[in-house]
């Protein structure tokens, strides 16, 4: 059974060899961690671990056109900056927008107002949502033997995101529909 099989197999709640096996990232300082207690540096990762091979078909499910990333403000210790997803971050100068949590300051999503303008950069049609040589990544992907998936993030932390989790919480309960 390959990978695309045993994926399907799972979704169907069929019977499988053994469930599928994939992680998506890790944080650099786990990996050199995992390096100093012994993880060989000649080896990739998904190798040593054993993991199934799966592919993102890279499509873009985020603002388009994105919102112009910036720097806000700076002290000696933090950046407070715009993403390209609309929200304003608190981050640690130290370390990498990557290598940790931020404090999350400021949403895109305020009013209904703000919805009606952000969803105009959710057009499922916009070209570049779509990677280079589409056609072309289609046609290989056509006889593939492992699952192809679109990184969508949760359900819960997209919308998460763009409101704030406080905001989302009191919408569920204010704006239902």
């Amino acid at each position: 059974m390959n990978s695309r099989e045993r994926f399907i197999r799972c979704m169907h709640f069929e019977p499988v060899d053994h469930v599928p096996w994939w992680e998506g990232w890790y944080w650099p300082e786990t990996v050199e961690r995992w390096h100093r207690e012994g993880l060989p540096r000649d080896v990739h990762v998904v190798e040593y671990f054993g993991l199934e091979r799966h592919e993102s078909a890279g499509i873009d499910l985020g603002p388009v056109p994105p919102f112009e990333e910036e720097v806000l403000s700076e002290t000696e210790d933090y950046r407070v900056r715009r993403r390209s997803d609309g929200v304003v971050v608190q981050e640690l100068k130290a370390r990498g927008p990557k290598d940790q949590m931020p404090r999350w300051l400021e949403f895109p999503i305020k009013t209904r107002a703000d919805w009606e303008e952000f969803k105009k950069r959710l057009d499922p049609n916009s070209p570049c949502r779509y990677p280079p040589w589409w056609e072309d990544k289609k046609r290989c992907w056509r006889d593939r033997d492992y699952p192809l998936f679109i990184h969508a993030g949760s359900l819960y932390g997209r919308l998460r995101n763009w409101i704030g989790m406080e905001n989302l919480a009191y919408l569920f309960y204010d704006d239902p529909i």
